[in-house]
C-alpha cells in the first residue's frame, strides 16, 4: 500500500509490487519506498493534488500521506486477527511496547 501511493503521490500509475519478488527485493523495495515517503512528507508543498483512481478525485499530499499511517493500520490489524485461526499467537500492536523492547 505504501509503494502504491508513493507511486501515485509522484505521479506514476498504483502500479502493485510483483509476487515474484524474493524476501531481500521487497526488502530493498520497503527501505525505498520508506525513504520516498519521508521526503514527501517534508514537501514545501502539503497541499498539492494527487489523484487517487479509484475514488475518481484529488487529495491533498498531506491526506495521502495521512491514508499511509491509518490504512497500514488497519491491514496490520487485519493480520493480526486472521494469526489465531491458523494457531499462531496475536503479537501485541502497541507502538510504545515496541519501543520499550526495543531501548
Amino acid at each position: 500500500m505504501e509503494f502504491v501511493y508513493l507511486r501515485m503521490i509522484r505521479g506514476l500509475g498504483p502500479e502493485r509490487l510483483s509476487q515474484d519478488l524474493t524476501l531481500d527485493q521487497i526488502d530493498g523495495v520497503l527501505a525505498e519506498t520508506d525513504a520516498g515517503l519521508l521526503e514527501e512528507a517534508t514537501s514545501p508543498s502539503p497541499d498539492r493534488r494527487v489523484h487517487i483512481p479509484w475514488f475518481e478525485r484529488d487529495f491533498a499530499l498531506r491526506q495521502c500521506l495521512r491514508q499511509v499511517l491509518t490504512h497500514s493500520a488497519n491491514h496490520r490489524a487485519d493480520v493480526n486477527g486472521w494469526l489465531p485461526r491458523f494457531g499462531i499467537e496475536s503479537t501485541d500492536q502497541d507502538y510504545m511496547d515496541l519501543v520499550l523492547t526495543e531501548s
